[in-house]
């Protein structure tokens, strides 16, 4: 008797050892789990007692699981892309950080398959979103991605749609723009031109080849800071202030005396300041004497830098941006060559981004 269950347990063994070295384990797929399922019901022609069976259960457990977080998406290389984005990194601001989080999120669920590097920018690439999209679209750049911003020019008008618009869309409005199908014919064939959004579409009648993935939310924004109370368009007069989007446009054309410093949409020498530090400088050195950013987070990071800041005003609602939202920008053929795997986990990890950006601006 005693024989008898020993040699059960050594075949049980034998085939838990077998059953461990399939290739099966190593898959993420439903046949291959259909495959694992086949093969663990086949254990049962063994007479083995229940605490037995629970160790195999926790032995295959821990196999599957190790296989599947082993599992990375073709196993055939390293997949290495380089981003540029607007927001500096390491600032210290959510916005900045977005882009860095993003990376680390991706290498850590591809177990370092998938590595996303940011490549500096040189003081020319920060005149424009046009420049910066350009260059993600451009396949000679060889930069696969990256985040170019509220900064268009005037041809540009129509991207704006996928970052803010005035008295636009709020947060959970522009979440589900983004989401939203075109049913019409695309200027450009893809296999998956059946679920293309009409960011997508929109990208490409403005001639840019770009994959799109909402990536950071900031919600609704505060009005920003001026020197004085603004409740009418005469209260605009000698106000220069950094604004970028369209609110500038519109302001500028409520009060012929109000000026947009840097904008895209002028002939001013210098470029629109993009990172929340360059702009206490310019406040100080009486360049500028109103700013808007995003909210308290941020502003208060401006406000601490500022001389006098005590004298400016806080206004609310910032109704040119009632709800921005900033996009991974992604060269489509760069995209189109990613395992539908890799395709999958980096809408995943930006989702994860634009859900944490979007709750810490609130909390914040």
């Amino acid at each position: 008797m005693h024989n008898s269950k020993r040699d059960e347990g050594e075949k049980l063994i034998k085939e838990i050892t077998r059953f461990s070295e399939k290739d099966i384990l190593g898959k993420n797929d439903l046949e291959s789990l259909k495959e694992y399922a086949k093969e663990f019901n086949s254990l049962d022609r063994f007479n083995v007692e229940s605490s037995q069976k629970r160790e195999f259960l926790k032995l295959s457990g821990a196999a599957v699981v190790g296989g599947l977080n082993a599992f990375t998406p073709g196993k055939k290389h390293q997949i290495r892309w380089k981003y540029h984005s607007v927001f500096e990194p390491n600032s210290g601001d959510i916005l900045s950080n977005a882009m860095k989080n993003l990376s680390n999120l991706v290498n850590k669920m591809t177990n370092g398959e998938f590595i996303i590097e940011s490549v500096p920018l040189k003081p020319a690439d920060s005149l424009s979103s046009d420049l910066l999209l350009s260059n993600i679209s451009d396949s000679k750049h060889e930069i696969n991605c990256g985040i170019a911003g509220i900064y268009y020019s005037a041809k540009n008008r129509g991207l704006y749609f996928g970052t803010a618009i005035p008295f636009g869309l709020n947060s959970e409005e522009q979440t589900a723009w983004h989401e939203y199908k075109y049913e019409g014919q695309s200027k450009r064939k893809t296999s998956t031109n059946q679920n293309q959004t009409i960011m997508e579409y929109i990208y490409g009648i403005y001639g840019f080849n770009i994959k799109p993935i909402p990536l950071i939310a900031t919600g609704h924004q505060m009005g920003g800071f001026f020197p004085k109370r603004i409740i009418a368009p005469e209260d605009l007069a000698g106000i220069k202030m950094r604004i970028p989007g369209l609110g500038g446009e519109i302001l500028a054309k409520l009060n012929n005396d109000f000026t947009v410093f840097g904008s895209t949409l002028s002939s001013s020498a210098e470029p629109m300041p993009h990172q929340s530090k360059s702009i206490p400088e310019l406040i100080n050195s009486h360049k500028i004497n109103a700013f808007e950013f995003i909210g308290p987070y941020e502003d208060k990071l401006v406000l601490e830098k500022i001389k006098r800041a005590n004298e400016l005003i806080y206004h609310y609602p910032g109704w040119w941006e009632p709800g921005t939202t900033f996009e991974l920008q992604i060269n489509r053929d760069d995209w189109e060559k990613l395992d539908r795997s890799f395709q999958g986990i980096l809408r995943a990890a930006c989702a994860q981004i634009y859900n944490e950006t979007l709750a810490n601006y609130n909390g914040s």
